[in-house]
């Protein structure tokens, strides 16, 4: 599953030069569907906001991104 980065089951924070900690989830990851489950169903029960990933979230996740993208100096030129 390595072309498939959204179903990490674990995550690696480097600090310094020889600093590493690895950090392993239980079980097996099965991604994102959970989430795009229940939004579906919320949007198809008429729900204008969901309660599993909230406007907030997403526009937090975006905020991270964008800062991101400007401190590495990653543009997406096609997309203006």
């Amino acid at each position: 599953m390595a072309d498939n980065y959204h179903y990490g089951t674990e995550a690696v924070l480097k600090s310094g030069l020889f600093h590493k900690e690895k950090y392993k989830g239980e079980g097996e990851s099965i991604g994102y569907l959970p989430e795009f489950d229940t939004v579906a169903d919320e949007i198809r029960g008429g729900l204008t906001e969901s309660r599993m990933v909230p406007l907030k979230a997403t526009s937090d996740v975006m905020h991270i991104l964008d800062t991101v993208r400007n401190q590495i100096g990653l543009e997406y030129t096609d997309l203006e």
